[in-house]
């Protein structure tokens, strides 16, 4: 890699005597939910992403690439600023949206007369997230389209794509550009198309990861046709993988193994310098945003705290002594410990109250736990935590505290966005009397069982299942409130009291338990007491649609009983 620097630098001073001096142009393509040995180019050879493939012989393809989290907002945060979660701040989908306070990406690009532009497969990462920042155009699913299977509104690859292409035809390849463009059909539940799940040797993921690929050969074809391909950096990343039944978790967001942690990273620099190496230089999708910055010949805008996380991978150190992990959609929505971890070339640590540690050069499934307190190994990787807890996080300066819409669609996932916006996250170093989320699975698997379940209206299996996780961990507050509400459309609202009321009395609080306690009382027809919940949600998150329907329903029906 220090040969592609010296290369790069001789490109861009030979560009800066040329005749054109239009700045490089940048693509950001991420991969949502794709595993790197799902790619032929990392894993088995199955003939399924042949254009990935074809690609990668202009790239430099990154072998020890993590990801910040198993969680698609989170990850995407840090690409976008170079920041590690607890600096950005952005902990879960469906949570808090990047502070106004993060300089990303794309406000760099525009600040530097680039057009911007992002099209954005799924509405876990609408606007209201704030990674719409800096961005002339932010084309995410609307309202209009279609809720799939999973409960959230995508769009298939192909239409990526397409609407990809629209945005570079209409710019004209006149100005330079930063675009990216995202990609969700790996994520489940999978169903592609025929042929793709054909190629795939029937196995749904696969199939849904040959799909994206052929989409992103088109995109490919038509980037190659703008006037400066030769010299535009183009990465391809994974946000998070899947883990596919491994540590027995089912998809992702739970846990923090390398199952999901471990994503491809694929870079074309400019000039296509260093094509056809692979990397071994520890890495992390918070190394995308210092990339881009060096590669876009792009100014750092000025910014609170101390400077980023991520480094250049094209710098004269582009490898990291170790790099950050987390994991906190269980903390916040489940009542189970925070995750948080270190890894270096060698060895990772998983901070937890069952802590972990694995020598992940020997055993690359983890299946073999080496935790000792006074292990080296631990103390250096709780020295680095130490490090990054004393660092500054991007100050919140209460226009974030807005309405998240799709908070909704995320919580219908079965992760994510029930958690309250008031919670406070600990200190990476602390220990909680919680239970270590790798022994509270069932939980998860019952709530989504009980989804499902209620999917079919069968209310009774769904209340069972709840029940049984409510009584062993009343903290969960996925289950508390999904219990709330199945039990007002089974037509026993007044059961749906307690567990929520036993949420608040615990000190856990936050608008979506006043939402579902003012349901209860509007099925119940106390209209005043489910005024009075309304009032309380909307004070916790103003302008809420959930809360703003819910007080014109129950304002309708208390003038039709007056």
């Amino acid at each position: 890699m220090r040969i592609v620097t010296l290369l790069l630098l001789g490109s861009w001073i030979f560009a800066s005597c040329g005749a054109d001096p239009r700045p490089p142009s940048g693509v950001l393509i991420t991969l949502d939910t794709t595993n790197a040995v799902a790619l032929d180019i990392y894993g088995k050879h199955r003939g399924i992403t042949p254009e990935l493939e074809r690609f990668a012989e202009e790239c430099v393809i990154y072998e020890q690439a993590r990801s910040v989290a198993p969680i698609t907002v989170v990850a995407h945060a840090s690409m976008l600023t170079g920041l590690y979660p607890p600096r950005h701040t952005v902990r879960d989908n469906g949570h808090l949206p990047l502070p106004q306070s993060a300089e990303t990406l794309a406000e760099a690009a525009r600040q530097a007369g680039y057009r911007t532009g992002a099209v954005i497969a799924a509405s876990v990462m609408a606007a209201q997230y704030g990674l719409d920042q800096g961005f002339e155009r932010y084309d995410g699913p609307h309202k209009s389209e279609e809720v799939s299977d999973g409960g959230i509104r995508d769009r298939p690859a192909w239409e990526v794509t397409r609407r990809a292409i629209a945005l570079l035809d209409e710019w004209g390849g006149d100005e330079p550009f930063f675009l990216w463009v995202h990609y969700f059909d790996p994520h489940a539940p999978y169903d592609p198309p025929q042929e793709h799940l054909e190629r795939a040797g029937g196995r749904g993921y696969l199939g849904e990861v040959a799909a994206m690929d052929a989409s992103l050969g088109r995109l490919f074809e038509r980037l190659r046709a703008e006037p400066d391909y030769d010299e535009m950096t183009i990465v391809v990343v994974g946000d998070h993988g899947e883990s596919h039944g491994r540590h027995g978790e089912g998809t992702h967001g739970l846990l923090a193994y390398d199952v999901t942690l471990r994503v491809p990273l694929l870079v074309r620099y400019p000039g296509a310098e260093g094509a056809g190496e692979r990397s071994e230089e520890l890495s992390t999708v918070a190394d995308v945003y210092p990339t881009f910055l060096e590669c876009m010949q792009l100014t750092s805008p000025e910014r609170a705290g101390a400077g980023v996380d991520g480094r250049s991978l094209i710098g004269p150190d582009p490898s990291h002594a170790g790099v950050y992990f987390e994991c906190y959609s269980g903390f916040l929505n489940y009542g189970w410990s925070p995750l948080v971890g270190w890894a270096d070339a060698e060895s990772k640590y998983l901070h937890c109250t069952g802590p972990e540690l694995y020598n992940v050069v020997q055993d690359r499934q983890e299946t073999s736990n080496l935790y000792g307190a006074q292990d080296p190994r631990v103390q250096r990787a709780k020295a680095a935590l130490e490090r990054l807890s004393s660092l500054e996080p991007l100050p919140r300066e209460g226009d974030e505290e807005v309405a998240l819409p799709g908070s909704a669609e995320i919580v219908g996932l079965g992760y994510g966005g029930s958690a309250s916006p008031e919670t406070e996250i600990p200190d990476l170093l602390y220990l909680t009397d919680l239970p270590s989320p790798r022994t509270r699975l069932s939980e998860f698997d019952d709530i989504q069982d009980a989804i499902n379940a209620a999917g079919q209206d069968d209310f009774e299996t769904a209340i069972r299942l709840l029940e049984g996780v409510n009584h062993a961990n009343p903290r969960n507050v996925l289950a508390a409130t999904r219990l709330s509400r199945y039990l007002v459309k089974a037509g026993e609202p007044g059961r749906a009291l307690a567990p929520l009321e036993a949420l608040i009395a615990s000190d856990y609080d936050g608008p979506i338990l006043h939402q579902r306690l003012a349901e209860a009382y509007m099925a119940l027809g106390d209209y005043e007491r489910g005024l009075a919940e309304v009032k309380i949600a909307d004070e916790q998150r103003p302008n809420d649609p959930g809360t703003i329907d819910l007080r014109a329903r129950l304002e309708k029906l208390a003038k039709t009983r007056q």
